[in-house]
């Protein structure tokens, strides 16, 4: 089996800087996520590593070089996931600033230790993939920076998947509401070539009917399904 490694959150700290420089000083974490994983060359096998909760390895390192690079006043957030350098982090040399970063590492590392009464906050990952020493710092990450590998679209999908039928019909016509279209109803009725509702869409003074059809599947709605529903719409809508 072919194992993929990943930089440390060390490792990423100077391309973390190199990147908001690249980006005029200033940039979102996604933003600089980007610009790092393709100033370092990251492979999409390596973006797609994620740990236990789901959340890209990636994000999370840089994410937490973030933090510390915030503590030894490389970068400053005064808004909202919107990372800024500072006047020393634009003068900083790479040295200078991966000395400093250490110096920063090993001041949490001790104090973590104080504050749990001497259990160690060094841990290897879990995944053998991943392979390299981190610090465990899931309390102590700032939280404008937890959103970054907050990963919502994958436990907003896992409770879709766990919908009654009639509850995830329930949720494409309030969906259908919230996007304009008019006295949308759920029908669901048998034989109905899987037309499971329909509504009124008006654009200006023109109103048509618009039907809809709600599919839960794991991989891609197969062509066979498509070709049935748009033969039931022949003529209706």
């Amino acid at each position: 089996m072919i194992t993929l490694k990943l930089p440390s959150e060390v490792e990423l700290a100077w391309p973390t800087v190199v990147a908001l420089r690249d980006l005029g000083g200033s940039g979102r974490n996604a933003q600089i996520t980007e610009t790092v994983a393709e100033s370092e060359g990251f492979t999409e096998e390596q973006l797609s590593i994620l740990d236990k909760r789901k959340r890209p390895y990636i994000h999370y390192r840089i994410a937490w070089a973030r933090t510390v690079l915030k503590r030894i006043g490389v970068l400053e957030n005064s808004t909202r996931g919107v990372w800024s350098l500072t006047q020393l982090g634009w003068n900083l040399t790479e040295d200078e600033c991966l000395d400093k970063y250490q110096q920063e590492r090993l001041k949490i590392r001790v104090g973590g230790r104080k504050a749990t009464t001497g259990k160690e906050h060094w841990n290897k990952t879990a995944e053998s993939n991943v392979g390299s020493v981190s610090l465990d710092i899931s309390h102590d990450i700032d939280d404008d920076v937890s959103d970054d590998f907050y990963d919502w679209k994958s436990e907003l999908l896992e409770h879709l998947t766990e919908m009654p039928p009639t509850a995830f019909e329930k949720l494409s016509r309030l969906l259908l509401l919230e996007a304009g279209f008019q006295n949308v109803q759920v029908t669901g009725r048998p034989g109905d070539g899987g037309i499971d509702g329909v509504g009124v869409y008006r654009v200006s003074l023109v109103s048509f009917p618009v039907y809809f059809q709600c599919k839960r599947y794991s991989g891609t709605v197969p062509a066979s399904a498509i070709r049935d529903f748009r033969g039931a719409l022949a003529g209706r809508g």
